[in-house]
C-alpha cells in the first residue's frame, strides 16, 4: 500500500513517510516535519487512516 504525501508539510517523498510500531499498534510518521497520523491496528490500517484523512476545508452544512 502506498503512503500519501504529508498533509502538514506537503512532502511527497514516500521514503520520508514511514510506518512506526507503537506498542501493538502502528502509525505513519513524516520524517520531513515530524507529523504523525492516527494509530491503526495494523500497518495497512495506519496507512489507510493517513491516506483518507478528512478535508479540513470541507465545512459541509456549516458553509453558508
Amino acid at each position: 500500500m502506498t503512503v500519501a504525501h504529508c498533509p502538514f508539510c506537503g512532502d511527497c517523498d514516500s521514503d520520508r513517510q514511514v510506518v512506526n510500531e507503537v506498542g501493538r499498534h502502528y502509525r505513519v510518521y513524516c520524517l520531513a516535519c515530524g507529523a504523525d497520523g492516527p494509530i491503526g491496528e495494523s500497518e495497512d490500517s495506519a496507512i489507510k487512516l493517513w491516506n483518507h484523512r478528512p478535508n479540513p476545508y470541507d465545512y459541509g452544512d456549516l458553509a453558508g
